[in-house]
């Protein structure tokens, strides 16, 4: 995610790090084992707009996570 979309990817890793308190770049050994919904919530909303902003070409370039995210979403 960070090669294809580098703008979204540190503002979501900036916001992760200020709501626990992390420095970056995050370790992410420490926050999986906070992970909570919300967490979830953020990452399936982020695939979403990306899906929803990129068209086919979001289709095309992550195969894997578009079909996650159409077996998830429908």
């Amino acid at each position: 995610m960070q090669f294809y979309y580098g703008r979204e990817f540190d503002a979501v890793m900036k916001i992760i790090a200020e709501d626990q308190e992390e420095p970056l770049p995050l370790n992410w050994a420490i926050i999986v084992e906070e992970w909570d919904n919300t967490y979830w919530i953020v990452w399936i909303l982020l695939l979403w707009i990306l899906w929803d902003r990129g068209g086919d070409d979001f289709e095309i370039e992550h195969l894997n996570l578009f079909g996650w995210l159409q077996d998830w979403y429908g």
